[in-house]
């Protein structure tokens, strides 16, 4: 099983777990990868216009599983050998900089949950055909 290299707690009780999938492509370049997951628990209270939330909480995780996995990518390619270690930490610290403040809003993961509910209901990933990755 994959093993985090760094775990960030979030005020609203959210947790980025931060996963290496760095490789070498060409003589010692490499490409740092950082992959940053976080598991949202579907919750009633993500449906509180509900008649009957647990109901409606109940129906997405049919849906989507018991929670959904809030994902990003940080890349950079070209960097040598003997720099790859500083880069990954660079890229780990400047995403939890400019995305914490986002990412920490109590609004945050029942915002997520409402976006990957639609996602799912209009066609999974043929509609995010227009959505850029971060």
């Amino acid at each position: 099983m994959e093993q985090a290299f760094h775990h960030v707690e979030l005020t609203n009780g959210l947790v980025l777990s931060f996963f290496d999938q760095t490789n070498r492509y060409y003589g010692d370049y490499h490409r740092v990868r950082v992959e940053v997951r976080a598991p949202i628990p579907i919750c009633p209270t993500c449906f509180p216009t509900a008649a009957d939330p647990e109901v409606e909480a109940e129906k997405a995780r049919l849906l989507l599983g018991s929670d959904v996995v809030f994902r990003a990518e940080l890349e950079r390619m070209g960097v040598a050998g003997g720099d790859v270690e500083t880069v990954r930490r660079e890229l780990v610290e400047r995403f939890v900089r400019t995305s914490r403040v986002y990412l920490e809003l109590d609004e945050f993961p029942c915002r997520y949950l409402s976006k990957q509910l639609d996602v799912k209901r209009r066609g999974g990933v043929a509609a995010l055909a227009g959505i850029c990755r971060s």
